[in-house]
């Protein structure tokens, strides 16, 4: 606008010496009348001027007003926070991770009552289990005792060894009447009683990270029309009563663990169930018989599944159990190389099978001695298949 304003000057002042000149003689007129006519061409020419003006100023205020319409905001000048950038998973992340690797110990500690081992053997077969890779170790001695020796007296040595090694705890007790085990018929009784008295009775037996299951694999005693009855004795009458007795265990469990000072500090549950009550394994027509309050009182599946023993995969069996509960983490608390064919082959596709998301952990099923699952031998020298065990826990 300002240059538009110098260019217009040039010219009034040419239009005003033109008339001047023109008429010499009245330049130098004292008559009023002269100069008043002059000075009302300067205002017209003055209000001209005005109105170009007043007319350009119009079209610029349309302009700029359909620009500013028509563009995009101007971004603000505070500092905005930029989202942290998510990192990519870690190839652990990608397969799979399972926070519990543990290695059972029935064979020596369930299966050996009348007839235990003694504390070197049990030193040397814990660091076996060491050198595999395990963090816990699944200790399976009876809560009671048979006639023949001390159970207690077993489990504390086998405890204080593991804890001295550095290694976690997973009780896996069970009473002796459940399944009718060392000459003790099997009985219905007060089982959570049992196990709550075994708790407060033993304080120093438990500490803060060990896992507690109050009986694996509880359907083993028998539900009535549903699982077999061995000894012709069903401990529980219904799949309603099973769910009830389930979370109870759960809720007894705590309250014990509460009184001796260790409230929220033991994992508990963990029971082990198989295929064909979890979710109805080979079995279209059946989804299993655990309640969905008994899913969420648990926080998690926990299962002991052998797939080579009824024709499957490990990886169609977890296919199924994670279709039928895509939110539950799953956890395999038994698996081991039973089959009679290549046990290193076996190790391979089961345990490579579960190395995936929502597989949170995994108990092998045994580390020794016998049998085709077993991963040392009497001297303690590795079987074929420790190596491939031992790559899956230490993610070699």
């Amino acid at each position: 606008m300002k240059a538009k304003r110098k260019k217009l000057i040039p010219i009034l002042l040419a239009v005003f010496c033109f008339f001047s000149l023109a008429k010499p003689a009245q330049a130098f007129s004292s008559s009023i009348s002269f100069w008043k006519e002059k000075i009302d061409f300067l205002d017209q020419i003055r209000l001209f001027y005005r109105s170009l003006i007043s007319k350009r100023l119009n079209l610029e205020s349309r302009v700029l007003t359909s620009e500013t319409r028509n563009a995009s905001p101007t971004p603000s000048a505070s500092p905005t926070s930029s989202p942290t950038p998510k990192p990519d998973p870690t190839p652990e992340e990608i397969k799979g991770s399972w926070e519990i690797q543990s290695v059972s110990s029935m064979k020596e500690t369930k299966d050996r009552i009348c007839g235990q081992r003694e504390l070197g053997f049990i030193s040397q077969w814990v660091d076996k289990a060491k050198e595999l890779g395990a963090n816990f170790v699944a200790v399976e001695t009876p809560y009671d005792s048979p006639a023949c020796e001390d159970s207690i007296d077993y489990t504390w040595k086998w405890i204080n060894t593991i804890r001295a090694k550095g290694l976690g705890v997973w009780h896996r007790h069970m009473p002796l009447a459940f399944e009718g085990i060392y000459g003790i018929p099997k009985r219905k009784d007060n089982y959570l009683e049992l196990i709550a008295n075994y708790i407060k009775n033993n304080p120093l037996m438990f500490k803060e990270g060990d896992i507690f299951t109050p009986i694996p694999e509880p359907q083993n005693g028998g539900i009535a029309q549903i699982t077999y009855c061995s000894q012709g004795l069903c401990i529980f009458e219904s799949r309603q009563q099973f769910n009830q007795w389930l979370r109870e265990a759960i809720d007894t469990v705590k309250n014990a663990f509460e009184q001796i000072g260790l409230k929220d500090k033991v994992k508990v549950g963990y029971f082990g169930f198989d295929g064909f009550v979890a979710w109805g394994s080979n079995n279209p027509d059946w989804n299993g018989i655990l309640e969905d309050e008994t899913i969420e009182k648990m926080g998690n599946l926990t299962i002991d599944h052998y797939p080579e023993l009824i024709g499957q995969t490990m990886d169609q069996g977890l296919n199924e159990v994670m279709n039928r509960y895509p939110e539950v983490p799953i956890f395999i608390s038994e698996w081991g190389s039973v089959g009679d064919s290549n046990q290193e082959q076996q190790v391979l596709n089961s345990m490579g099978a579960a190395k995936r998301l929502g597989v949170v952990g995994f108990n092998y099923w045994h580390l020794g001695m016998g049998g085709n699952e077993a991963l040392i031998n009497e001297d303690f020298s590795n079987r074929p298949q420790f190596d491939e065990v031992e790559s899956f826990f230490k993610g070699n």
